[in-house]
């Protein structure tokens, strides 16, 4: 296997897991959003979350895939020194931030389309 081989093969695995990692914030947010707000009807609530998972794995994942790529160019252009610290850090802060994004889409897609009507 060539460098290039083993690249392509990590940039795939690292959006496949940008996609997972939002469809399993959209399914918690709609639980969360579904006990705290109340369930609206069935048709409407498989809709949120099959409908919504794919969406969200789609747009979300390559949103943030995208985002990590970039945060991932300039922290390769700082001094070696910080960039293992400043890497960790701005993951979690970049992991809080896609949660906080997608739980607020999900909430107002809950509120607008299933609670207004």
């Amino acid at each position: 296997m060539t460098i290039t081989e083993l690249f392509l093969k990590l940039d795939e695995k690292q959006k496949e897991n940008e996609g997972a990692f939002a469809t399993y914030a959209w399914i918690g947010s709609g639980i969360y959003l579904g006990f705290t707000r109340g369930w609206p009807d069935l048709l409407p609530t498989i809709l949120f979350f099959v409908v919504g998972m794919f969406v969200a794995a789609i747009f979300f994942g390559n949103l943030f895939y995208g985002l990590a790529r970039a945060i991932a160019k300039i922290i390769i252009k700082l001094p070696h020194s910080k960039t293992t610290t400043i890497a960790i850090v701005l993951s979690w802060i970049l992991a809080v931030f896609k949660i906080v994004v997608i739980y607020l889409s999900a909430e107002y897609l809950f509120e607008k389309w299933f609670l207004s009507s």
